[in-house]
């Protein structure tokens, strides 16, 4: 898939949308905010994950149907992450073989 079919894309366009609006509206923690649970998905997808699926079902005022939600989507944002870690490093060998 090429850059340009990656960037136009309803799903990016619409995060770039908003982001871009909420910038207009003075929402300048959005950004660093994101960076950082990107940054730490991995731990965050692991604290859902146990909040979720295993305290959740064993105490009434955890609410488990929004949790498990919040983990498939910190598990989708992980798979994302780690292949694009993956690219990157696929990328960066590929390029020293060809030195």
């Amino acid at each position: 898939m090429e850059l340009r079919d990656l960037l136009t894309q309803p799903t990016a366009v619409a995060t770039a949308t908003g982001g871009a609006l909420l910038q207009l509206l003075g929402v300048t923690w959005l950004d660093p905010v994101a960076s950082v649970v990107v940054a730490n998905i991995g731990t965050v997808f692991t604290a859902l994950s146990i909040s979720g699926f295993t305290i959740a079902p064993e105490v009434a005022w955890l609410p488990e149907e929004m949790l498990t939600k919040l983990t498939l989507l910190a598990a989708a944002v992980y798979v994302v992450t780690l292949l694009d870690r993956l690219s990157d490093q696929l990328k960066q060998k590929l390029n020293n073989d060809d030195s």
